[in-house]
C-alpha cells in the first residue's frame, strides 16, 4: 500500500472518531442541564453546571441567579451572597436579586440597609406583596409596630383575601394592646380562609387570655364544627376543659384528637398525662404504651414510661425501659437520672449513691440528684447527710421546694424551730421575688410539666406572670408534698399556735393549701391569721402591721392563683399601705402588671423597689427584661450590667447581658466574656448553654456551637428558641437534613417565637 493511499485511510478514521466524540455544551445546554439539576435537587451538580455557565456569559443574570439559589440549597450562604450581588452589578433593578439580598440583611439585623432594598423594590413594583411583607418583618424585629402594621394593611389594600397578612396585623395589634382591631382581624381571617384552623386557634387564645372563657370555647367548638377532622382543635379544646376542671369533656375532647389522628404521638402523650394527672393509671399506661407503638425507639416516651412505672411501684417494668434506653443512648441523662430512682426503690442504696456521685461529677449543679441522695440517706437513716444534701440541693436551686420542704421537716423534728421557719421565710421571699427558678412560677403545661422558662422571650414571661404565684410544681413532688400533707399541715399549725408571730410557718401552711389547689381553704386561713394578729396584745402595732401586711400578700398571692388579679391587686396595694417598708406586694404587683401586659406599670414597679432598696440587684435584672421586650437595649443593657454591678455573680444577669449583646457585632467578645462567666457560675444551665452556642455561631465558630446547642436541647428539648438556634448551625454547617429536622421542631413547638420567621424562611430555601 503507498504512502498517499495510507494517509487517506487514516484520515477518514480520525474524521469519524471527531465526529463521534462527545462535543463540549454550548451555554444554552449547560443552563438547561443546570435548571434540570436544580429541580432534580442535585445542587452540586446544578453549581458546577451554573459555573461554567458564567464563565462563557459572564453577564448573564440568569445564569447568577440560578448559581444564587444552588449554593443557597447548599448552605453555603457567603457563594450565594456574592452571585446575588454579582446580579445586581448586571442589572442592578432585579427585584429579584434585591429581595434575597434584603433577606439577609434582616437575618444579619442590618435594618437599615434591608428596608433600602425593599424600598428600591417597592418604587418598581409597588404591589410586589412579598416584598411588603418582608418590609414588616423589618418593621416588627426594630420595633417599629405602627408602621407593621400600616405595611400589612397596605398589603390587605392590595390582596383582600390575603390570610397571612390579617393574621399577623392581628399579631401586632394585640402586641401594642390593641385588642378589639386585632379581634376584628381574626374574623377577617377566617372569613377569607373558613378551612383554615390558625385564625380560629389564634382567636381562642385572644379570648382565653383575656379569660373570656365562653367565648373561647365557642370559637373552638364553631371550628371543630367547620373542621370536624382537625384534631389539633380537639387538642387544644381537651386542654381548654382541663384547665377549667371539666375532665369528663377534657377526656371526650383528648379521646376525638386521637380518633381523627390515629398516628399523632403528641395526642397520646396529652391523653396519658391527662389521666396520670386525674388518677386512671390503666388508661394512661395504655395511652403511653400506644405512643411508644407509633415511636417505638424515641427515648422521651420510654423515659415517659419508665417513670410512670417508678410512681406506680412496678420496678421491673420500669428497669427494662431504663435499661432500653441507656443500651441505645448510654449518655441520655433523664435516663441515668431515673436509674438512681430506680435503683433507690430497689433498696440498693450503694449502687444508688455511686451512681448519683458520678453524674455528679458531670453536672456538679444538679439540685435534683442531691435531692435524691437526701432521699437515699433518709431511707437508710442517716439524717445528717440527709440534712447535708438536702442543703446542698437548696444551695444550688433555692427554689426547690421539695428539698425544703424536705429539709424543714428534718429541723422540725429535731426540734430547730427556727432554722425550719428561717427556711420557709426564705422559701417565700423567692417565690415572690424570683421569676427565673424553674419550679416557681411557670405556666402549667399538660404535656411537659418540667419544662424551664427562659426569660429571654417575652411571651414567656406573660405566662409566668399569668402563672401560678407560688410555683408549679413538678408531677414528683407535687405527689411528694401530697403524701405527707395533712401530718406537714398538723406540725405547722401547732408550731403556729405557739407563736402566731412566726409568718413564715404560716407562709408554709398557705403554701401546702395552694400546692392541694384547696383555695377557698387557704382564704379563709388567711382570714383568720388576720384576727389572730389583731387580738394580739404582746406585740407593739408596728410589728402587728407588718404581719397582717404579710398575710394580705400571701391572701393575694391565693388570688392570683384562682386567676383573680382584680382582688390580688387590691390586696397589694393594701398590704403596701399598711407596711410601706415591707417589699415582697411591690414585687407581686409588678407581676400582676406583667400579667396584664402593662410594661410601663411593671417597670414603674421595679423603679419603686429601687428607690426603697437601691442595692437590690433583682429589680435591676427584671428591669433589664422588660426595656429588651419594649426594645430599649441601651436601658436593657444598663440594668442588666447594674445589677452585675451589684451582685457578680448573678448568673442569669451574666447570661441576658451576652445575650443582648451579641446581637451587635462588634461586641461579640465582650459578650462571649459575660456568657463564660454565666457559665462558671452555674455551668449546668441550658438556657446559658443556648446563648453561649448562638454567640459560637455568631462568631463562626460552628463546631463549638454545635457542642453546646446539641446539650442545650437535649436538657430542653422542648424550647422553640434552642431547636431553632441548633437547627441554624446545621444549617451552615450544610446538613439540611438536621437543619429541617430542628426548624421544623421549633415551629412545631410554636409558631410565634421571636425567630419564627426566619425559620420558615429557611425551611422553605432547604425544601
Amino acid at each position: 500500500m503507498n504512502r498517499i493511499c495510507l494517509f487517506s485511510i487514516m484520515l477518514m478514521v480520525l474524521v469519524q472518531v471527531v465526529a463521534c466524540s462527545p462535543q463540549p455544551s454550548g451555554p444554552t445546554e449547560l443552563l438547561a442541564d443546570a435548571k434540570a439539576f436544580s429541580t432534580g435537587k442535585d445542587y452540586k451538580r446544578a453549581v458546577a453546571a451554573y459555573k461554567k455557565a458564567t464563565a462563557l456569559l459572564p453577564e448573564s443574570v440568569e445564569a447568577w441567579s440560578g448559581l444564587g439559589d444552588a449554593y443557597l440549597k447548599l448552605g453555603q450562604t457567603r457563594a450565594a451572597i456574592d452571585a446575588y450581588n454579582r446580579v445586581l452589578e448586571i442589572a442592578p433593578d432585579n427585584t429579584d436579586a434585591l429581595l434575597r439580598l434584603a433577606r439577609f440583611d434582616l437575618l444579619g439585623e442590618r435594618f437599615d440597609a434591608a428596608e433600602g432594598k425593599v424600598q428600591k423594590i417597592l418604587k418598581i413594583e409597588p404591589v410586589n406583596t412579598a416584598a411588603l411583607f418582608l418590609l414588616a418583618d423589618i418593621y416588627q424585629q426594630s420595633n417599629r409596630l405602627h408602621k407593621a402594621a400600616d405595611t400589612y394593611q397596605r398589603i390587605i389594600i392590595i390582596a383582600p383575601d390575603n390570610k397571612e397578612a390579617y393574621l399577623r396585623l392581628a399579631d401586632v395589634l394585640a402586641r401594642q394592646g390593641d385588642i378589639a382591631y386585632a379581634e376584628s382581624n381574626l374574623l377577617d381571617a377566617i372569613r377569607v380562609s373558613p378551612e383554615a384552623a390558625t385564625p380560629r386557634l389564634m382567636l381562642f387564645n385572644l379570648y382565653y387570655q383575656r379569660k373570656d372563657y365562653q367565648m373561647a370555647e365557642a370559637v373552638l367548638l364553631d371550628a371543630i364544627r367547620v373542621l370536624p377532622d382537625n384534631a389539633d382543635l380537639y387538642i387544644a379544646l381537651g386542654k381548654f376543659y382541663f384547665s377549667r376542671n371539666n375532665t369528663a369533656k377534657a377526656e371526650d375532647a383528648f379521646t376525638r384528637a386521637i380518633e381523627k389522628a390515629p398516628e399523632n404521638v403528641g395526642a397520646y402523650l396529652l391523653a396519658g398525662n391527662f389521666y396520670s394527672a386525674t388518677g386512671d393509671t390503666q388508661k394512661a399506661l395504655a395511652m403511653y404504651n400506644t405512643a411508644l407503638d407509633h415511636a417505638p425507639h424515641n427515648p422521651r416516651i420510654m423515659t415517659i414510661l419508665a417513670e410512670f412505672h417508678l410512681e406506680t411501684r412496678d420496678i421491673p417494668s420500669a428497669k427494662n425501659y431504663i435499661d432500653t434506653i441507656l443500651n441505645e443512648r448510654p449518655g441520655y441523662f433523664p435516663a441515668r437520672l431515673l436509674k438512681v430512682r430506680l435503683l433507690t426503690a430497689e433498696q440498693a442504696y450503694d449502687a444508688a449513691l455511686a451512681l448519683s456521685d458520678r453524674l455528679l461529677g458531670e453536672r456538679p449543679f444538679s439540685d435534683e440528684l442531691y435531692r435524691l441522695k437526701g432521699t437515699i440517706y433518709l431511707q437508710k437513716g442517716d439524717t445528717d447527710l440527709a440534712k447535708s444534701a438536702f442543703a446542698k440541693a437548696v444551695e444550688i436551686s433555692p427554689g426547690d421546694i421539695n428539698a425544703r420542704i424536705r429539709l424543714a421537716n428534718i429541723y422540725l423534728e429535731e426540734g430547730e424551730i427556727e432554722k425550719a421557719r428561717q427556711l420557709n421565710q426564705e422559701l417565700f421571699s423567692l417565690l415572690h421575688e424570683n421569676f427565673n427558678v424553674d419550679v416557681i412560677l411557670g405556666a402549667a403545661s399538660l404535656q411537659n410539666p418540667t419544662d424551664d422558662i427562659s426569660l429571654e422571650s417575652s411571651q414567656s414571661l406573660f405566662d409566668v406572670a399569668s402563672g401560678n404565684p407560688f410555683g408549679t410544681f413538678r408531677v414528683e413532688r407535687l405527689k411528694g408534698l401530697r403524701e405527707k400533707y395533712d401530718e406537714m399541715i398538723e406540725n405547722f399549725e401547732t408550731v403556729l399556735a405557739d407563736n402566731p408571730a412566726l409568718i413564715g410557718v404560716f407562709e408554709s401552711i398557705i403554701l401546702m393549701h395552694v400546692a392541694n389547689e384547696a383555695y377557698e381553704t387557704a382564704l379563709k386561713k388567711c382570714d383568720q391569721q388576720v384576727l389572730r394578729l389583731k387580738n394580739n396584745t404582746a406585740l407593739p402595732q408596728a410589728r402587728i402591721n407588718s404581719l397582717i401586711a404579710a398575710v394580705y400578700n400571701l391572701k393575694g398571692g391565693v388570688y392570683l392563683a384562682m386567676g383573680e388579679r382584680a382582688e390580688a391587686e387590691a390586696l397589694f396595694q393594701k398590704a403596701i399601705a399598711l407596711a410601706p417598708h415591707y417589699l415582697k406586694p411591690y414585687y407581686a404587683l409588678a407581676r400582676v402588671y406583667l400579667a396584664d401586659r402593662d410594661l410601663d406599670k411593671a417597670i414603674s414597679q421595679y423603679q419603686v423597689l429601687l428607690d426603697r432598696n437601691p442595692r437590690e440587684a433583682e429589680p435591676h435584672m427584671m428591669l433589664g427584661v422588660l426595656y429588651k421586650m419594649k426594645k430599649d437595649f441601651r436601658q436593657a443593657e444598663a440594668h442588666y450590667r447594674r445589677a452585675l454591678a451589684i451582685d457578680p455573680s448573678f448568673a442569669k444577669a451574666a447570661n441576658n447581658l451576652a445575650y443582648l449583646l451579641s446581637k451587635q457585632p462588634d461586641k461579640l467578645d465582650e459578650a462571649l466574656k459575660f456568657v463564660l462567666k454565666a457559665k462558671s457560675l452555674e455551668g449546668d444551665d441550658p438556657y446559658i448553654r443556648d446563648t453561649l452556642g448562638w454567640i459560637y455561631y455568631k462568631m463562626g465558630l460552628y463546631e463549638d456551637a454545635l457542642r453546646e446547642l446539641k446539650l442545650c436541647v437535649e436538657k430542653i428539648p422542648n424550647n422553640a428558641t434552642a431547636n431553632y438556634h441548633l437547627g441554624m448551625v446545621y444549617y451552615r454547617m450544610g446538613d439540611t437534613v438536621n437543619a429541617a429536622r430542628y426548624l421544623e421542631n421549633a415551629l412545631d413547638l410554636s409558631q410565634h417565637f421571636y425567630e419564627a420567621e426566619q425559620a420558615r424562611e429557611i425551611l422553605n430555601r432547604i425544601s
